[in-house]
């Protein structure tokens, strides 16, 4: 159960990334998710907050730009076929909902069974 305040933190939060309007779906190859591993879970949320409901479903694979310059710069060598990646977009919500959902794994407790190693 969490605390009043707890509680709180997590309403301010998904304002805060504005839960309710982001994209139904981060998922590989998807307009939201163009850089992309495999092999990483997918969670799904859903929040019914001031009359408005939203689902989402989030492919932890997907990666934000600076984690796609970054491993691109490791596999530079490896190939040249590998493309750069387009500018980056700066307003991208993507790295908040996934630092939102590590956190509600740790307000909950979750966070022991669930370790994304990249």
């Amino acid at each position: 159960m969490l605390s009043a305040a707890q509680q709180t933190r997590l309403i301010e939060t998904l304002r805060s990334i504005d839960f309710i309007n982001l994209p139904d779906a981060y998922r590989s190859g998807g307009v939201a998710c163009v850089y992309y591993g495999t092999d990483a879970p997918l969670v799904v949320m859903s929040l019914r907050m001031e009359g408005k409901r939203n689902r989402i479903l989030h492919y932890h694979g997907c990666l934000n730009c600076e984690e796609w310059a970054e491993l691109l710069a490791h596999m530079q060598g490896a190939s040249s076929e590998i493309e750069a990646p387009a500018a980056c977009d700066p307003a991208s919500r993507l790295p908040r909902l996934t630092e939102f959902e590590n956190s509600l794994d740790e307000m909950l407790g979750t966070g022991a069974y669930v370790k994304i190693e990249r």
